[in-house]
């Protein structure tokens, strides 16, 4: 197939062919990402109580980044997908323990700026 790269020289549909009988693959990268996403919410909480929201955010962090390397070096669909699903899950880890943290660090005077 051509595509036309006049505005982007590469992309996760032209990567992939993913038009024509594979154009229904395309809704699972969403898909998968809120996947991970909905895992991340329900077990963040319990993570973060657990082994602290310390620990929980800086290895959602080294998650996030070599999830991020896998998805950019997949030479696989599957693969990529797979990145994609913990990079939901990660950063939404990382949002969340950060977002608790900071409330719990911020003395109660001041909470309602945070």
């Amino acid at each position: 197939l051509v595509y036309d790269d006049s505005v982007f020289t590469a992309t996760v549909v032209t990567e992939w062919n993913l038009v024509c009988d594979r154009k229904a693959l395309l809704p699972t990268l969403t898909f998968t990402y809120f996947i991970g996403n909905v895992i991340s919410i329900l077990l963040t909480g319990v993570l973060s109580d657990y082994y602290g929201r310390r620990k929980l955010i800086l290895i959602s962090s080294i998650v996030h980044i070599i999830s991020s390397w896998v998805a950019f070096i997949s030479t696989n669909y599957w693969i990529f997908l797979i990145a994609r699903m913990v990079l939901g899950g990660s950063i939404h880890s990382v949002w969340a323990g950060l977002f608790i943290l900071v409330q719990e660090t911020t003395p109660k005077g001041d909470r309602t700026l945070t």
